[in-house]
């Protein structure tokens, strides 16, 4: 993969990550052992880079899915989010993201609700769904934002070709 591949996927990437704000402040501001700030820090570390693998595989040709990451970003996303409360119930936004560009067309949504369920869960559990009632949704319409975004790109690829595309696109 060349250098400019490299920084087209990491400027995809940064904006999307911002919303890791949510649980790095959680972090560093709810009073809580060193041991359990550290071991947080760790595992949310480990869920970005298998969030981060999971998208390089996905938009790289000829690479097979990243089943392995898919699942450390489920367990990491979820447990840390049960574990930790509310504010990391953000983090099934990114499992419903790589969800979608991982999975099988058949498993995609059964597996993009579960994890909406598990989201609108962790902030019933933690008594702030009325405060973070978008997080769900999220879920879902971040599913269906990649799923259209990977079903044009396939589209634009069987065409005739990008040069005609963009012409007919134009007029």
């Amino acid at each position: 993969m060349d250098m400019s591949s490299r920084w087209q996927q990491l400027g995809w990437a940064l904006p999307w990550l911002l919303f890791q704000l949510f649980p790095v402040l959680d972090l560093v501001s709810t009073p809580r052992p060193a041991g359990v700030r550290v071991a947080a820090a760790l595992m949310l570390i480990g869920f970005t880079a298998a969030y981060l693998r999971v998208f390089a595989r996905a938009f790289a040709p000829g690479c097979s899915p990243a089943y392995r990451e898919l699942a450390v970003v489920a367990v990491l996303g979820a447990g840390l989010g049960f574990w930790l409360g509310a504010p990391w119930a953000g983090l099934m936004i990114y499992l419903s993201a790589a969800v979608a560009v991982t999975l099988p067309d058949r498993w995609v949504w059964p597996a993009v609700l579960g994890a909406t369920a598990v989201c609108a869960m962790v902030a019933l559990l933690g008594d702030a769904l009325g405060d973070v009632f978008f997080l769900p949704v999220l879920c879902l319409l971040t599913a269906f934002a990649l799923r259209g975004t990977g079903w044009s790109a396939r589209r634009r690829r069987t065409c005739c070709g990008t040069a005609t595309l963009a012409r007919s696109w134009s007029t």
